[in-house]
């Protein structure tokens, strides 16, 4: 059977809206505000979204009721652009994450009858007859695209309304990973292009939380009331005022567009692809805000890499300071 597939940028979202960068996920399942659950789904989607540069700003566990269920989505889309949810899409009475997401969302449920009697053939296959429950998990949301799901009979969803996108997943583990990886990870990296997400751990032995805070503060004060850094708060108070400020791609969106601005710049009025390509590859010395002092921005017809330069810094007394030469990679 032919399902729907997912959405390529998001329709229903405001024109020039931008793709999702902050993700919050809800577990849905009554068992898991017991002591005989654990959440792991959330962990595992956790790592798979920041590989494509999305950061996880809200994770939440709600019971399988519609009402607490449609305020956590509430709540979370106030925080995020993707919200993904998983559990509560089996066949039971407390399997009422569809039907809720529907609600809150003002969208229509339609049954399916193609997928009625694929559910019958699948059981029939088994030698067993399909429960008459199982039919309400042909109730699809009306807009929605369809995720097939090839380890059983619950689908998932994935869903664009209001400017924000919403994937339902079964809380199953083996499915819920399957689904994500073949029809939803696919889309996000391929919107994210070369956007990637990494992390460096510092591990610390010998020392307690306050003492290391103490020694790492002076790197937050250094460059609080820097020119370049307040010009950065100030434009996303204009331009983006709900942007994750402890996210390192904000920075790098704020770069790159300074960049794009120079290459506009010298093209004047011939905006032809010719050259804007050709002043892109002929930048020289531009600074930008967000960088170190000193650090600039230089590329060539030869040589499109735009940085090649670092310099060290150290601690000295209470703050850190700069040190050395600024060392430039192809010397």
């Amino acid at each position: 059977m032919s399902l729907e597939t997912p959405p390529a940028a998001g329709e229903d979202a405001p024109a020039g809206a931008p793709r999702a960068n902050r993700a919050a996920i809800i577990a849905i399942g009554s068992e898991m505000l017991s002591s005989l659950r654990q959440d792991t789904n959330s962990l595992w989607l956790t790592a798979r979204l920041e590989e494509v540069g999305i950061s996880v700003v809200r994770k939440s566990i709600v019971p399988d009721d519609p009402e607490a269920i449609g305020d956590e989505i509430s709540f979370a889309a106030r925080a995020a652009n993707l919200i993904v949810m998983t559990g509560g899409l089996g066949p039971a009475a407390d399997d009422v994450t569809v039907a809720a997401v529907a609600r809150r969302l003002e969208m229509p449920l339609a049954r399916n009858e193609e997928y009625v009697a694929w559910m019958r053939e699948r059981f029939a296959r088994r030698g067993i007859r399909m429960p008459a429950v199982n039919e309400k998990q042909a109730d699809f949301i009306v807009g929605a695209k369809v995720l097939e799901n090839p380890r059983g009979t619950a689908p998932g969803s994935w869903i664009a309304r209001g400017g924000r996108e919403y994937v339902i997943l079964p809380g199953v583990p083996s499915e819920m990973r399957e689904i994500m990886e073949e029809r939803v990870l696919p889309v996000l990296r391929e919107r994210a292009g070369r956007v990637r997400a990494s992390r460096r751990v510092l591990r610390v032995s010998g020392m307690g939380e306050s003492a290391v805070e103490e020694l790492v503060a002076p790197v937050y004060a250094k460059w609080k009331d820097d020119p370049g850094v307040n010009a950065w708060r100030a434009f996303l108070d204009k331009y983006y005022a709900d942007a994750d400020r402890n996210n390192d791609f904000v920075v790098q969106g704020y770069n790159y567009a300074q960049v794009m601005v120079q290459v506009l710049k010298q093209c004047g009025d011939d905006l032809t692809r010719e050259n804007v390509m050709r002043q892109a590859a002929n930048l020289k010395d531009v600074q930008l805000g967000m960088l170190l002092p000193g650090i600039k921005i230089n590329t060539s017809p030869t040589d499109y890499a735009p940085l090649k330069q670092l310099q060290f810094m150290k601690l000295k007394g209470e703050s850190w300071e700069l040190f050395g030469e600024i060392i430039n990679s192809n010397q």
